[in-house]
């Protein structure tokens, strides 16, 4: 009777650690201060977007291979392409795969000082989706848009800026999954 009931709660459970939310490791090395706690809000919101699209997004700086990592630097090289907030390598296996040039993002938070966090949080979001969808093309609409207009700002601060359908659904498929070396 106690085996019965082992073979049925691993019945039960099986099927629910299979549809476990794939897991992104994220690491974010600054070179560069950030005012108070915009930072740490920026991650919690990059978490968010994906747990809102069945992604568990974990930041940690270990060893791990997997990680994606983000630098966070000061500018950009001198002659670099005009308004480029950050740029993505999503074929990159290892090594920094983002870039963010945080005096071009602080720019824009100073504009939208209540809602930095959250603003900073989607450029990582946006980002890190380039990485995990390995595409360096970019959508029409939503998170993945090219370009974002004072429209897409204020629409973040309602938190109804994020990705598509057609985006969510890339980003989870290929979440977790581990790339060959071609």
């Amino acid at each position: 009777m106690h085996l019965t009931r082992c073979v049925s709660l691993v019945g039960i459970l099986l099927p629910a650690l299979a549809a476990a939310d794939p897991v992104v490791l994220a690491c974010l090395k600054s070179e560069t201060s950030v005012r108070g706690g915009v930072l740490l809000s920026a991650k919690q919101e990059a978490s968010q977007i994906f747990d809102g699209i069945g992604v568990e997004l974990r930041w940690s700086c270990t060893s791990e291979p997997a990680a994606i990592v983000i630098r966070l630097a000061p500018r950009p090289p001198k002659g670099f392409r005009k308004g480029t907030l950050a740029y993505a390598l999503p074929f990159a296996r290892q090594g920094v795969r983002i870039t963010v040039f945080y005096d071009r993002l602080e720019s824009i938070l100073e504009d939208h000082w209540l809602f930095a966090g959250s603003i900073f949080g989607h450029v990582l979001a946006h980002e890190i989706g380039h990485v995990l969808e390995r595409v360096d093309s970019h959508a029409q609409t939503g998170l993945m848009r090219g370009y974002w207009t004072e429209r897409d700002f204020q629409s973040i601060k309602f938190n109804s800026f994020g990705f598509t359908p057609e985006d969510a659904r890339s980003i989870r498929n290929h979440a977790g999954q581990e790339h060959p070396i071609e």
